[in-house]
């Protein structure tokens, strides 16, 4: 198996066994929330360049990508949702 997935899945696992109570994390989302309207993350515009954080607002999200069958990450993470 790719190393790399091992991590992922074994914490799908994990929440899979015990998963998270619905609303755990709003109180600190809300802060999180309320923290980034008062103190906006800031950046140099600058007229010589595109700063790569200007690049990353101003671009369009990015469409998911399709999971290839034969991924060696193939698994499907059914808990991530309960993280969002």
């Amino acid at each position: 198996m790719n190393a790399a997935c091992v991590a992922p899945q074994e914490l799908n696992r994990l929440l899979d066994e015990r998963p998270l109570p619905e609303g755990q994390y709003a109180a600190w989302r809300n802060e999180l929330k309320e923290q980034e309207a008062q103190f906006p993350l800031a950046f140099p515009l600058r007229d010589d360049v595109i700063v790569p954080q200007w690049a990353i607002k101003v671009r369009p999200p990015p469409a998911p990508l399709p999971r290839a069958a034969n991924s060696p990450c193939a698994v499907p993470p059914p808990a991530m949702a309960s993280l969002r």
